[in-house]
């Protein structure tokens, strides 16, 4: 016994196996994925678990020797017709240059054909697989080599752009050289009666082969549409990245100051909506404080408005910087700023603005000076949020009036006539 009777054996013992586990416990068939894990392994042929670049035509296209008897059936095709074709090869040898003329003489009507194969060099290649074709049909057998020879043909016939006329009108035209040449040559090499038997079997044998081009070409077209659907899957996916990432860019520039990287104060009021509200269910202090650059409109009468904008990307940047990670500085327009506090008291609200003050205070040559007011709410009593920007406002005012004689930030959070919500 060769390995490949071999291998046979054991693949109809996993089967047998497996369809009486089945049988024993028609459960398994109730749990679809189980069926598989348990069984898939053994149901399938050997060659099924290979990679497809491993496998021949006919085994990706699961024709097995038992489909190909079946096949041949199907078509009336007996060994006595292959052993006819194979008596009749010499003769079809002798003739092999004519009856390829013949055929290419008839293709050459069709511009499809002219336009197809392009040039003489891939005229001849043409011309020669054509020759070998026919010395394949007279050859006298028909086995797994022969279908993959016939299913490569068809394949390479979709890929060069050979469409289904093309082939179809080949085919025709072979058959009638064929037959002329059997009804000339084959009464006298074989008898009448045989020589009408060879036409049927030579044209038994070029339909048989037609179905294994057509299939070997729609397989073609098969991995052609799923190399599409990859390609326009690939596409898509790049699309919708490409779209989510646009989309996070503007909703970014809706959010954003484009000049400070801060939030502009649409969102200011969208973060500070919910931090109230978020305050009001936790029942815990919220801290607002407002800032204003002092003489800003100096700096762009004398300086020009470019040192103003440079004035408030500094400022942008500090902030960034020097608060914490759960505050929220944000740009409201002009030169005011503001800086939310989540779940903060106002005595720690105090501390990250007198850290800010002295990041401005120590920065050299920066003639920067802000005023500052800090207003909070909650736990207890809570504002609405244009109630504590009001407040905030009140505080901050309160602070610019009272002017900055050192020369540096001075940021008052609170004054006799007002009071911290």
């Amino acid at each position: 016994m060769n390995c490949a009777n071999i291998e046979a054996f054991y693949w109809v013992r996993r089967c047998m196996a497996a369809w009486w586990g089945i049988v024993k416990n028609p459960s398994f068939l109730l749990n679809c994925s189980r069926f598989k894990a348990v069984y898939a392994a053994r149901l399938l042929p050997p060659f099924a678990a290979m990679s497809q670049t491993d496998l021949t035509l006919a085994q990706q296209l699961r024709i097995t020797p038992t489909d190909l008897q079946e096949r041949m059936r199907a078509f009336d095709i007996e060994q006595k017709d292959l052993d006819l074709l194979a008596s009749f090869q010499s003769v079809v040898a002798g003739e092999l240059d004519t009856i390829a003329q013949e055929v290419f003489d008839h293709l050459g009507q069709f511009d499809d054909f002219q336009n197809t194969i392009g040039d003489r060099h891939s005229m001849n290649l043409v011309r020669e697989a054509v020759k070998a074709y026919i010395m394949d049909l007279f050859g006298g057998y028909c086995d797994e080599s022969y279908v993959n020879a016939k299913l490569r043909i068809g394949l390479a016939y979709q890929r060069m752009g050979v469409g289904p006329k093309l082939i179809l009108a080949a085919v025709n035209s072979l058959t009638g050289v064929l037959e002329r040449l059997c009804q000339q040559r084959g009464p006298a090499l074989l008898g009448s009666e045989a020589a009408m038997s060879l036409q049927q079997s030579a044209r038994k044998a070029i339909q048989f082969d037609v179905h294994l081009l057509f299939e070997g070409f729609s397989s073609g077209l098969e991995s052609a549409v799923k190399r599409a659907d990859l390609k326009v899957m690939d596409y898509t996916l790049r699309l919708e990245e490409e779209v989510k990432l646009r989309t996070q860019s503007l909703h970014r520039l809706t959010q954003h100051d484009s000049l400070t990287g801060l939030l502009n104060r649409k969102a200011f009021l969208d973060h500070l909506h919910h931090e109230i509200k978020r305050s009001k269910d936790q029942k815990s202090s919220l801290c607002l404080a407002t800032l204003d650059l002092n003489q800003f409109k100096k700096i762009n009468d004398q300086r020009g408005h470019l040192a103003g904008d440079e004035a408030l990307a500094y400022v942008g940047k500090v902030l960034s910087e020097n608060i914490r990670e759960t505050d929220i500085a944000v740009r409201q327009g002009g030169d005011e700023f503001a800086i939310i506090f989540p779940n903060t008291e106002i005595e720690v609200a105090k501390e990250v603005c007198q850290r800010l003050h002295k990041v401005f205070g120590e920065a050299i040559g920066n003639p920067l000076t802000l005023s500052m007011g800090v207003a909070q709410c909650g736990p207890r009593s809570f504002a609405t949020v244009q109630e504590l920007i009001q407040k905030a406002d009140e505080l901050m005012y309160c602070a610019k009036r009272a002017g900055i004689p050192d020369g540096g930030i001075r940021a008052i959070y609170g004054c006799p006539n007002l009071r911290a919500i």
